[in-house]
């Protein structure tokens, strides 16, 4: 196995299948696990923290919240070099492996500048933050291309929720372990800084390991697209597209109310207005999600396999419009609230990722051009950059004002959050606007997941009854009733 693993380095096809396909979707698991490690050793807290330590304002919070999206802009001139060079596998293996190990120079900064530089160091950090997600953006055409092309279509709703159960596993320990040895940091010799050098550096080798495992999946060469590789094709085939557009309007309204408003704004709401210390923000920013995540992730899989991915984006999204209000319930003598808030989110935001992501897939797919992501993703930016900008001005401008909702405070954090779930409800209409013919209607789901969850309830009620002596006629009279 080890050798034929090897033999990929330079080995191209057209496609794989077999006992070869099943070999390379284990090696992407393992992959992904990887990243997962990266993930969680270098998200959470530890960002915002690094940027707190050396003297962030507000709006500095919403500026780093803007610089992945703002790098997304690379995506396209990567899908016109694909189209022209037919390759994807060494351009995704050599920007991403970069973007990862650039985590280490990010981590460096509080050391190698000096202390009364404040506007250097927040510029070093922005400007090597933008740098690595600029590569990172790169990487994406490609990646999605190639995994469009390897992995069958009939199989890719249940793989991916199998999959995403697997990183989920590995994410958890990461990142609670992230939080708890950042708070054992602050109060050692190494502080918040040398905490986050040790942090990030490992996350750098885990990454990069990572997109190291890829050189040995075999090369599948795009194959040609039917629209002339110029610039303006690239741009104008996937916005001709109406199914594309409406998938598109979907995620820049999402990516606007979510990412851009929210973004780095969640971290500070957990730890300033929340009072959790940095173990605690990790458990419910990463740990509780993941949790929710890893018991519905398997529904979600099946359930988009069965119905479609459209009306799972409907649905989902329906249920996560009031989680980011609810925010305002969580307070320092209930935290618990923003776990049970993140648990849940983590379990219905799986569900609309695993359709999103089978969406795009079926965007990547055979003779279409490859900048059908780098569009959506350029928009997406443009949404994610404008909520951040806003987020910035508001998060700024009400600082220091403070409202009171009964006994519940109101802060700048909760006019973001509470505006976002307003939008939400925007994106609803879009989902449902969405075109996906071999999709079920959301309507007609939604009923069966409905009787589903009444059957499923009313069995495990009355069996229950049952057992205590529950007269059988007054089941069977119940269901003659339902009947008629």
């Amino acid at each position: 196995m080890a050798v034929a693993l090897w033999h990929n380095l330079s080995r191209e096809t057209d496609r794989v299948s077999g006992p070869e396909l099943r070999r390379y979707m284990r090696l992407v698991t393992i992959a992904g696990a990887l990243c997962m490690a990266y993930l969680g050793l270098s998200g959470g807290t530890a960002l915002a923290e690094l940027a707190k330590s050396l003297g962030a304002s507000e709006g500095f919070y919403g500026w780093l919240n803007a610089a992945p999206y703002a790098a997304m802009a690379m995506q396209l001139p990567v899908s016109w070099l694909v189209e022209r060079t037919r390759r994807r596998k060494w351009v995704f293996i050599w920007c991403v492996s970069i973007h990862r190990a650039l985590f280490i120079p990010l981590a460096l900064i509080p050391f190698v500048l000096p202390e009364d530089w404040r506007t250097v160091r927040l510029g070093a950090l922005l400007g090597v933050y933008l740098s690595s997600q600029v590569l990172a953006a790169a990487g994406v055409p490609t990646w999605w291309g190639w995994m469009a092309d390897m992995i069958p279509p009939r199989i890719r709703g249940r793989y991916w929720a199998a999959r995403q159960q697997v990183l989920l596993l590995v994410n958890m320990p990461c990142a609670l372990f992230a939080g708890w040895f950042l708070d054992k940091a602050i109060g050692t010799s190494l502080g918040r800084q040398g905490g986050i050098a040790i942090l990030f550096t490992a996350a750098a080798v885990c990454g990069v390991v990572d997109i190291l495992l890829f050189m040995f999946i075999p090369e599948i060469p795009k194959q040609p697209s039917t629209a002339e590789p110029t610039l303006g094709h690239l741009v104008l085939t996937p916005l001709k597209d109406v199914a594309f557009r409406r998938y598109m309007y979907y995620s820049v309204l999402i990516s606007f109310a979510t990412g851009g408003l929210m973004g780095q704004y969640s971290q500070r709401m957990m730890l300033d207005v929340v009072g959790m210390n940095n173990f605690r923000s990790n458990l419910c920013s990463t740990i509780m999600p993941a949790v929710g995540a890893w018991l519905a992730v398997r529904w979600w899989g099946r359930a988009r396999d069965r119905w479609g991915s459209r009306p799972l984006v409907v649905i989902g999204t329906m249920l996560v419009v009031p989680h980011a209000a609810a925010w305002v319930f969580a307070t320092p003598s209930a935290q618990w609230v923003g776990m049970l808030i993140t648990f849940l989110g983590g379990a219905t935001w799986v569900g609309i990722d695993i359709a999103c992501t089978n969406l795009v897939l079926r965007f990547n797919e055979g003779r279409r051009v490859s900048s059908y992501q780098a569009i959506n993703a350029m928009m997406t930016a443009l949404g994610g950059v404008a909520g951040s900008a806003l987020a910035g001005l508001i998060a700024g401008g009400l600082a220091d004002r403070r409202w009171m909702m009964g006994p519940f405070p109101i802060t700048n954090y909760h006019v973001l959050f509470i505006l976002s779930s307003v939008l939400r409800i925007g994106a609803v209409v879009l989902a449902v606007r969405m075109i996906e013919p071999q999709a079920k209607p959301a309507r007609q789901v939604i009923r069966l997941m409905w009787d589903s969850l009444y059957d499923g309830t009313r069995s495990l009620v009355f069996g229950g009854l049952r057992t205590f002596g529950w007269p059988e006629r007054a089941t069977n009279g119940n269901s003659r009733l339902r009947k008629t």
